[in-house]
């Protein structure tokens, strides 16, 4: 359902496409729709077997399926609401188009808390109407050598379009990632008017040389092995405590929490006093090699040390699963490229640039309305 153009861009590149990965809740557009309609019908009956969803699964997007999936969805007019597509030439849009139909969308579900929060969404807006700009002075000149230098203006990354090398072109990749994730993590920190959950410069990943190998450690173990330290300094006040030690901490909440029991009983058969490991540790094995996180891995694995199940879904600090897993994917897409663990890690060393670069540009913009370089 969603067109390959929607990920096309400068900036926003393939961001459609990059936060698909980092939520991890759906394994295709079908069951997305399938899962959204659960939701905002409260009905949890709907099934990928009916005959609209096997329709989306089987056929090319069409102006029939949508306005049957519009109809069952029945959103109202601020659930629907969005960016007029009414006065824009199609041929420019992209990705920029949906982050200005979610900005939208957000300022009239009355996410503008305050000054700042107005300010953010402007700043996003900002950056949309910048993207359709590159893309229609690209669509009117035909010079793909221009890509140059605005990528160097807005990102600060030197690439040779129309053929760049492998190691340009990872570097392109990873540089729109970084700045777009900036951007985001910036956005939570308006909204929730804290940095507490600003992970982001902390996982990083790490390049190590064992015997002949070169390892890269994905941003997915340096956020477990963080996670686990944090632990033990503020459960057991040491510097470190073992991997066993964390899984059987872990089990032991799970067994102590009802309410994740009575929604998954097989947690009431921990045993408390010596409790099996094998599954738990090969679990987050997976995850210290590069799998990524589902929120609800992330609810009873991770933030049930802190906080207990029932109170999870409604905490806001759990969005940090998913740049996480963006990272995560990232480098591991990267590593499958043939880029060296060494390179990756030196690219990704650059976040905190594009995180000052981000706040940067954001306090230049509260100040003077505009999207400066």
């Amino acid at each position: 359902m969603i067109h390959q153009q929607l990920n096309l861009g400068y900036i926003f590149n393939q961001l459609p496409n990059l936060l698909t990965k980092g939520l991890n809740c759906f394994t295709s557009e079908s069951d997305l729709l399938v899962k959204l309609a659960r939701i905002h019908r409260q009905d949890p009956s709907i099934t990928h077997d009916q005959n609209l969803f096997r329709k989306i699964r089987s056929s090319e997007a069409n102006d029939e399926i949508t306005d049957e999936l519009s109809k069952f969805l029945n959103f109202d007019e601020n659930m629907l609401y969005s960016t007029p597509i009414e006065d824009i030439d199609l041929k420019t849009v992209g990705a920029w188009f949906l982050v200005d139909s979610m900005v939208n969308g957000f300022k009239s579900n009355r996410f503008c808390k305050n000054e700042t929060a107005s300010n953010y969404f402007d700043f996003i807006h900002a950056h949309c109407k910048l993207e359709q700009s590159l893309i229609t002075e690209q669509l009117i000149e035909k010079d793909v050598t221009k890509i140059n230098s605005y990528l160097e203006k807005w990102l600060h990354t030197k690439v040779e379009f129309p053929n760049p090398s492998v190691e340009e072109h990872s570097s392109y990749v990873s540089n729109f990632t970084m700045y777009v994730c900036a951007l985001i993590e910036l956005g939570l920190e308006v909204l929730n008017e804290t940095d507490i959950n600003s992970k982001l410069n902390e996982v990083l990943p790490r390049h190590e040389e064992r015997k002949q190998d070169h390892l890269l450690i994905p941003s997915s173990e340096i956020f477990l092995e963080k996670t686990k330290a944090a632990w033990a300094k503020d459960k057991y006040g040491k510097v470190k405590i073992s991997w066993e030690q964390f899984y059987r901490d872990i089990l032991t909440a799970q067994a102590k929490d009802e309410t994740l029991i009575k929604k998954h009983p097989k947690y009431a058969e921990i045993d408390l006093i010596d409790p099996d490991t094998k599954a738990i540790k090969k679990r987050f094995q997976r995850w210290r090699a590069g799998d990524l996180f589902t929120l609800e891995d992330f609810r009873v694995y991770i933030a049930i040390l802190r906080l207990p199940y029932k109170d999870l879904q409604q905490q806001l600090g759990l969005e940090c699963y998913f740049l996480v897993n963006i990272f995560t994917y990232v480098q591991s897409d990267l590593m499958n490229n043939g880029i060296h663990p060494r390179e990756i890690t030196e690219i990704f060393s650059r976040y905190p640039e594009y995180k000052d670069l981000v706040n940067i540009r954001f306090d230049e913009f509260k100040q003077s309305g505009v999207l400066t370089s």
